[in-house]
């Protein structure tokens, strides 16, 4: 400031610091309260606090993707939130545009799936535990060393389990401190069995008779006995009579079409549905092979020959190697498919697996047919009428342990499967015309060769199984007709019988069972000399096997007028339908009034 007479002047001073001014603390108040700044502190250097009130909770949002589910053809999948999410080959994918599922392969390659979660590595396998006491207990004995160390000494005394707890040396006495219980001994009974109890107040009276044997019997204490017989649990195997489970069980003179294998009688009845069947049974280095059926030509082409190296039943399979080598069957009108059904299945051990490979091909030119080939070891179904893959297989083969593989079409659906278990599918319906030839390990006209073992090769004008089922365990077959007349070895009664029932345990293996009245499956008891048989009865189931698939039957009364003799009485199975296969594998025969 400058004075002056009667005048004052002020005079600026310089430029102060500037202020610095930084949020201190930004605080939630509550909801619906007033917003708030405070400053804190003097020039140049502030703080500011804030309260901000909590706004409303606002809309739940969709849900991006769904639940995660197994992907099957004809799944509905979509593409707006929550968007379909599916499994296939071990790996997750979300769907990117709807759709009807058709082939996976094809939908994925249309962008149609995105892919958000791979496969994992497998982990590495633990290390086996150390077993904790020895399963095979002993009576306790005096002045024995016993051990408590893994495995542990197990004992039983008195009628209770014990594991050794401490090492020691047994003295006279049993030592309960030394000893952990296992299994406490169980209590004594009530009451001896008396003839004042009786089956009044059991659940199941024919089967409490058939456990004590007790008589009298009825037709459902009867049934038990039969099933309890047939099943094994009395007098085992097959219960009082040995029925068809050795080669001794049945007449091999007098049934027609029928085989002992693995413990059961099969019905060899030749199968209308099967065109070709070949085996390649034969000896090491040959250059044919008879087929089982008839009316073909097969011929070895380059250096295809048999080998008993590796082969599925028989002792021998057809072995390609070179690029040259193929099985070739001339075109025939039995695989003249049109737009049917078909299956051709064989068994198949790869030598390699890399590149594009062709097993089948059903071509004579570049027009119609199909092909299986096996890229990088994984098959797929070529269709050369529209140009493009079918299916896309998710099963690797590597060489070394040898496939059941089968390729079918049922009702315009191609199937591919390997042992057994499903592997792909897609929609078909080509025309593949009325006659076709096959070539086996390579294209018709070369340069896709397939090396491996092929062997128990079978086509047919039906699709089969085209679900989950077993495989054969033994070589197909095929008979010389369509009839199957099973007769047993002879059966001595103890009464001369005025009537009979058959009680028989089966297994159907293909074709339609029907063994009601007017069925394909009959029974009847054959008599002396196998001439004069007891009427044709029908079958009745009489349970529900414990073993899938097997069911045991019981014949209506079978009339024997004017038998003389308790002897040479035997079962006796037929069938006249060369579609259906019946496994045998118990029988029995029983007097009626």
């Amino acid at each position: 400031m400058l004075s002056g007479v009667g005048k004052t002047t002020f005079v600026g001073g310089p430029p102060g610091p500037a202020n610095a001014l930084s949020i201190r603390n930004v605080t939630t108040g509550a909801p619906g309260s007033q917003a708030a700044a405070a400053i804190n502190g003097t020039a140049p250097v502030q703080t500011l606090d804030l309260t901000v009130p909590q706004g409303p909770v606002g809309p739940t949002g969709p849900v991006p993707w769904g639940n995660i589910t197994a992907w099957v053809t004809g799944l509905v999948c979509v593409a707006s939130a929550p968007a379909t999410q599916v499994t296939f080959g071990n790996e997750a994918y979300v769907c990117t545009a709807s759709h009807i599922a058709g082939a996976f392969a094809v939908d994925l390659a249309a962008g149609r799936w995105l892919k958000v979660a791979a496969k994992g590595q497998d982990g590495i396998n633990g290390v086996n535990g150390t077993q904790p006491w020895k399963t095979q207990p002993a009576a306790w004995a005096a002045s024995t060393g016993y051990s408590a160390t893994a495995p542990a000494d197990c004992i039983t005394y008195q009628g209770s389990s014990y594991v050794c707890a401490t090492s020691h040396t047994s003295g006279a006495s049993f030592d309960a401190t030394k000893w952990a219980l296992l299994a406490q001994a169980g209590a004594a009974s009530a009451g001896a069995l008396q003839a004042s109890y009786n089956l009044a107040d059991v659940a199941s009276v024919p089967l409490s008779r058939m456990n004590l044997l007790a008589a009298p019997l009825d037709a459902q204490s009867y049934d038990a006995i039969q099933l309890a017989k047939l099943r094994g649990v009395l007098f085992p195997p097959g219960g009082l009579v040995d029925g068809f489970l050795s080669s001794t069980g049945y007449d091999t003179v007098n049934s027609v079409n029928a085989t002992l294998q693995n413990g059961q009688i099969l019905n060899q009845a030749t199968d209308a549905n099967c065109k070709y069947l070949n085996h390649f049974d034969g000896t090491n280095g040959a250059t044919s092979s008879a087929e089982a059926t008839s009316g073909h030509t097969t011929t070895f082409n380059g250096s295809a020959k048999l080998s008993t190296a590796q082969s599925l039943f028989g002792g021998s399979s057809v072995q390609i190697t070179g690029s040259s080598d193929t099985v070739t069957i001339a075109s025939t009108a039995d695989f003249g498919f049109g737009t049917g059904d078909f299956c051709f299945e064989f068994w198949f051990d790869p030598t390699s697996n890399s590149g594009t490979q062709v097993l089948l091909d059903t071509r004579a030119s570049s027009a119609v047919g199909f092909q299986l080939q096996m890229i990088g070891g994984v098959l797929r179904y070529y269709d050369w009428n529209t140009g493009g893959y079918i299916t896309q297989g998710t099963t690797t083969l590597v060489g070394g342990t040898g496939f059941k593989l089968r390729v079918a079409r049922k009702s315009g659906v191609i199937y591919q499967l390997i042992n057994g278990n499903p592997d792909a599918s897609g929609a078909c319906t080509s025309n593949y015309g009325t006659s076709m030839p096959l070539t086996l390990g390579n294209q018709y006209n070369g340069g896709y060769s397939a090396p491996g073992y092929y062997d128990e090769l079978r086509i047919s004008n039906i699709s089969r199984e085209t679900t989950t089922y077993t495989p054969a365990t033994s070589a197909f077959t095929v008979g010389s007709s369509g009839l199957l007349d099973l007769r047993s070895i002879p059966r001595a009664l103890l009464v001369v019988p005025t009537k009979a029932i058959l009680y028989a345990r089966v297994l159907k293996t293909a074709g339609s069972l029907n063994f009601g009245s007017g069925g394909n499956l009959t029974g009847s008891v054959s008599r002396t000399g196998n001439v004069a048989d007891g009427s044709a009865a029908t079958f009745t189931q009489i349970d529900a096997d414990p073993v899938t698939g097997v069911i045991t039957l019981r014949s209506a009364p079978i009339d024997l007028t004017g038998q003389t003799s308790a002897a040479s009485l035997r079962g006796r199975l037929q069938t006249n339908d060369n579609a259906l296969g019946v496994a045998i594998d118990g029988w029995d025969i029983r007097a009626v009034a």
